[in-house]
């Protein structure tokens, strides 16, 4: 008897120090595929966050798509790096494993599955089920959260100029933007994900009282050249060269084509 009652003493003991509130590491979340049995409670956003052990938020960072060991089922892996426990502790670092998504040409979609998109950022909640992490109510437990905008900070025109992205590593990471200047339009070509803003640049421009009618550049395609966005145009020659720029027409007799860099061309009757 006294072996029986040092064993549940021992059983005790471990238990409890199972309890102990610690960082859990190397997490993988189970997420449920399908949210038709999901109970009606589920719609109340006050019961899943009674519900969680751990709500937490953070950006999808890799998501990667390959075939089980016998390649009969195709499973998603998505990685989560968590930015803030908001209940709980959860490692900075987890992943989930979904059934379905693609590989080569080859997809398999199930029925109610959550999805996941990279550089997303969302809230989970989290509840410990026999020692694995699952999302709670399926979907209803995932939360979007909202993307805020990071616009730079400058104190003056040329501050926000000089903050204009230029950079480039080939043709097609240049577009036509507005960079805006106290005349108005002002195209010139950036980066594709080059920040302007042009009511700054008008905020600035009336607090000094500069404001004019000036030309600017014309600018038909952009290229990369020693990693630098550059504006080129086709040059312009004749009505008809004129016309197929898609600049203004005079319907006068002859007709006149008016380009862009201000040069009137009479078309050839």
């Amino acid at each position: 008897m006294k072996w029986i009652l040092s064993l549940l003493i021992l059983m005790f003991i471990v238990g409890c120090i199972s309890q102990i509130d610690t960082p859990i590491d190397d997490v993988i979340i189970d997420v449920p595929v399908s949210s038709n049995m999901l109970i009606k409670e589920c719609s109340d956003p006050e019961y899943i966050t009674v519900q969680s052990d751990y709500i937490v938020e953070g950006v999808v960072e890799n998501i990667e798509t390959s075939w089980n060991g016998d390649n009969t089922q195709i499973y998603t892996t998505v990685t989560f790096t968590i930015n803030n426990n908001i209940k709980g502790d959860l490692s900075d670092s987890t992943q989930f494993e979904l059934p379905g998504g693609c590989v080569d040409e080859i997809c398999e979609y199930i029925e109610d599955q959550s999805i996941f998109n990279l550089g997303e950022e969302l809230r989970l909640n989290l509840y410990d089920f026999n020692g694995k992490l699952s999302i709670v109510c399926g979907p209803f437990g995932i939360k979007q959260l909202p993307k805020i905008p990071i616009q730079p900070k400058y104190g003056n025109l040329d501050d926000y100029y000089k903050s204009i992205d230029y950079s480039c590593n080939q043709d097609r990471d240049c577009v036509i933007k507005d960079t805006h200047n106290c005349c108005g339009y002002y195209p010139k070509c950036t980066n594709k994900n080059a920040v302007v803003d042009t009511e700054f640049v008008n905020s600035e421009c009336g607090k000094e009282g500069l404001a004019s009618v000036c030309g600017f550049p014309s600018i038909n395609y952009c290229t990369c050249s020693e990693n630098l966005c550059e504006g080129s145009f086709i040059e312009v020659n004749s009505f008809d060269e004129c016309v197929a720029e898609g600049n203004p027409v005079m319907e006068s007799y002859p007709r006149q084509c008016r380009s862009s860099e201000g040069v009137t061309f009479i078309e050839e009757i």
